[in-house]
């Protein structure tokens, strides 16, 4: 199996999730692939992946920045007569509701976005309202 990640805009936790997947290829010896994207709409992932098949045609493993980049990969590569799970795996990050709805269901990290909001609090870097 050959890994890439989908990269996104330097929004601080797209640069933070690219930061963990080149140290967890680091440590297992692996070569981190990662091809930039512009944003991470479905567009986006949709073009991504046809210059991820381009530079990287020996990938069979897509790390997406987040469920709607993943959504065009998914749309982009039945276009282009591939078959996820069969010829990639997929995962996506967020777990939005467009994840389910996709065919076949997007595989996808689950963000706790409540739980996240009161470790904020808890350390005063949010305020509530």
């Amino acid at each position: 199996m050959r890994e890439a990640l989908l990269g996104g805009p330097d929004h601080p936790s797209i640069v933070e999730r690219r930061a963990g997947y080149e140290e967890a290829m680091q440590r297992h010896d692996l070569t981190p692939t990662v091809v930039p994207s512009a944003g991470l709409d479905i567009g986006d992932g949709e073009r991504a992946v046809v210059e991820l098949l381009r530079q990287a045609p020996e990938t069979t493993a897509i790390v997406c920045s987040n469920d709607s980049q993943a959504t065009g990969v998914s749309r982009k590569l039945r276009e282009l007569g591939y078959k996820v799970p069969d010829d990639f795996s997929l995962v996506g990050f967020d777990d939005i509701n467009l994840a389910q709805l996709t065919s076949p269901p997007l595989t996808t990290i689950r963000v706790d976005r409540r739980a996240l909001g009161q470790i904020g609090v808890q350390r005063g870097s949010v305020r509530p309202d």
